[in-house]
């Protein structure tokens, strides 16, 4: 077997790649359930559209290849504030950048082998690159900022990109990554993900909150504060209870991701009854705090506060 160790250099005319390399990682979904007073709950969901990690739209497609498949870089699993954040998957370090940040290198792990035993090559990185180029996959455009994509994706005839539109507007409902895009545009949650050509792309920072949520209880219990001065399109102000609300018509509904709400005190029991309380969630619109408690550590909880 020949050795591993061949650099990666990628140039690309605008940095982008880094969300590119771990376009499989990052965002989650779920299945959530509904009920009425004193009746029957029925759990929906949807399963991946696809299994290709091409070729998949859907956040369920997403999340079931996160799985089975390790990208250059992915993201940290950590119950702090450091969620979100890229470390080195394949690769066995993060970018090095280069040329005013228009080149980053990359090196592939040693010893690394498929399922099938075969030995994991620098190569495989640009053959999967070319093989969505030519499908036109729904996440090739991350892609054609690398110096000679367009070029090679229009080489030979016309090419012919499909995709689908937002499946809902609704932030409680949506269910497709077209949805997730589009909800980005107008909403801001209370943390959300950095924008940034370098290794930080993808860490979680403040959003609606004021800063990070503060950790007591054993981990158990998050602390955030409402920035203050924010008012909705409509002139209304922002307030701590605005999120409480959130979550309850999002279990009301048996949202796609209310799953995501179910570790919180009270969540699953209100959701039974279609009515109550939540305890775990206390807010003051005064002061602007917003206090979640969880059954347990959950590290995969700041996504939910992301999403």
């Amino acid at each position: 077997m020949r050795k591993l160790g061949t650099a990666l250099a990628v140039s690309v005319i605008v940095v982008c790649a880094p969300i590119g390399l771990a376009a499989c990682g990052g965002g989650g979904g779920g299945g959530g359930g509904g009920g009425k007073k004193g009746g029957t709950i029925k759990i929906g969901t949807v399963g991946p559209d696809k299994y290709d990690p091409v070729l998949f739209q859907t956040l369920q497609g997403e999340a079931a290849l996160q799985l089975v498949y390790t990208p250059l870089v992915t993201y940290k699993d950590a119950p702090t504030s450091q969620t979100g954040t890229l470390i080195p998957g394949v690769a066995n370090s993060l970018p090095k950048f280069s040329n005013g940040d228009k080149t980053m290198t990359l090196t592939v792990r040693k010893g690394l082998t498929y399922s099938d035993g075969e030995p994991v090559k620098a190569s495989d990185f640009k053959h999967s690159i070319e093989r969505m180029l030519k499908l036109a996959g729904p996440f090739s455009s991350l892609y054609t900022n690398i110096v000679g994509a367009a070029a090679f994706q229009k080489k030979g005839g016309t090419i012919k990109i499909g995709t689908v539109g937002p499946d809902k507007y609704g932030p409680a409902l949506f269910q497709t990554v077209q949805g997730e895009s589009a909800l980005q545009l107008v909403y801001t949650t209370l943390v959300t993900y950095k924008d940034s050509p370098t290794s930080q792309t993808g860490n979680l920072i403040p959003g609606v909150a004021q800063s990070m949520p503060k950790y007591s209880n054993g981990n158990k219990t998050l602390t955030l504060t409402v920035r203050k001065g924010l008012k909705y399109s409509d002139g209304e102000p922002v307030k701590a209870s605005d999120f409480k609300h959130s979550v309850m018509r999002t279990l009301k509904l048996a949202g796609p991701f209310s799953s995501l709400y179910a570790g919180i005190v009270g969540a699953a029991a209100f959701q039974k009854k279609g009515s109550g309380d939540i305890p775990g969630i206390v807010t003051n619109d005064k002061t602007g705090t917003i206090k979640i408690t969880l059954t347990s550590p959950d590290t995969k909880f700041p996504y939910a506060l992301a999403e």
